[in-house]
């Protein structure tokens, strides 16, 4: 049997990084969890609660929706924001933890993107916004062509009468909770799991390769000894997945988004093709992990539009075609 034995240290961070690492924050009731920075104890980060449409210096929202019987057009300005619950529980906190600092968290991407009820019914014919905005009430624009049945959907969901949604999703990078592990890796095993999941299919994504690591895990194939962190933490899972990549599998360079920026920014989102060579060589792989580590967190809202119906007929407007 070969093995191979590597330590895994993890060079300092010279800057302030929120530990995202599952289970690790501080959670002061049902809306807010506090997450420690990395190397100030009294540094805490939060995620907001609310996302709305923003408000115009005359109170209108800035929002409109033009649309005919073939297909319309929708333009507004959204942000995140505070509940007043969420204010307080802040407030509070700060009144029992007077040396505590708290900031909301540094947000890498910005998107809204479509509710689960219009997924894959072609309701955008393109849409687009920018991917950055301050964490609370800093505005991100949107504009976005609809098809004939999106324009008819949407406008029905601003009067309440449908399930159509549109979310408010930030990204945001920290680090993981200290890992520390002796982690033991069957090759065989991985190999065939790996070629049962590509089932006659060019490539597969990263959140894939997650689900192969979980079975593997739960096969006994993959074996991890842990002295710190949870053992289900996606800090774990993507350490494994990323031995399971360098060994069998190469990216793709083609992923769904063509921008470069994304490809190197996210592992779920990339796709890989199998390598197709020998394994015969390699049945096992041992190695220790001791090191924190970068992981990404998605946190979507649903974007807020009463304000919206209670002026509908001035910010929706069905143009009749002759």
């Amino acid at each position: 049997m070969k093995i191979l034995i590597l330590t895994l240290i993890l060079i300092g961070q010279s800057y302030a990084r929120p530990i995202l690492s599952k289970g690790i924050g501080v959670r002061v009731n049902d809306l807010l969890t506090l997450y420690p920075d990395h190397q100030n104890r009294n540094l805490f980060y939060y995620f907001a609660d609310s996302s709305e449409i923003s408000f115009d210096q005359h109170g209108y929202p800035k929002f409109s929706l033009v649309y005919d019987q073939d297909g319309g057009f929708v333009h507004g300005a959204f942000k995140l924001s505070l509940s007043k619950k969420l204010k307080d529980a802040l407030n509070q906190f700060k009144l029992n933890n007077p040396s505590a600092k708290i900031t909301h968290m540094p947000i890498i991407d910005n998107s809204l993107e479509a509710g689960l009820e219009s997924k894959n019914s072609k309701l955008f014919e393109n849409f687009s916004h920018a991917n950055y905005g301050a964490p609370i009430g800093g505005e991100t624009g949107f504009s976005a062509e609809l098809s004939s049945r999106g324009a008819k959907l949407f406008a029905n969901s601003l009067k309440g009468s449908n399930p159509f949604s549109l979310n408010q999703c930030i990204t945001v990078s920290g680090l993981s909770d200290n890992l520390d592990a002796h982690i033991s890796i069957n090759w065989e095993e991985s190999l065939k799991e790996i070629k049962a999941s590509f089932k006659g299919k060019v490539w597969i994504i990263g959140l894939d390769i997650k689900g192969i690591v979980k079975r593997l895990m739960k096969k006994g194939a993959i074996k991890i000894t842990i002295n710190g962190g949870d053992e289900d933490d996606q800090a774990y899972i993507r350490k494994m997945a990323d031995e399971l990549v360098k060994e069998f599998l190469t990216p793709v360079t083609d992923i769904v988004d063509n921008s470069k920026a994304e490809k190197s920014k996210s592992f779920l989102g990339m796709k890989f093709k199998m390598k197709y060579q020998d394994y015969k060589v390699k049945t096992s792989i041992d190695f220790y992990v001791n090191e924190r580590i970068n992981i990404e967190k998605k946190h979507c809202l649903m974007l807020g539009m009463e304000s919206i119906q209670d002026n509908y007929e001035k910010l929706v407007n069905y143009v009749e075609v002759n």
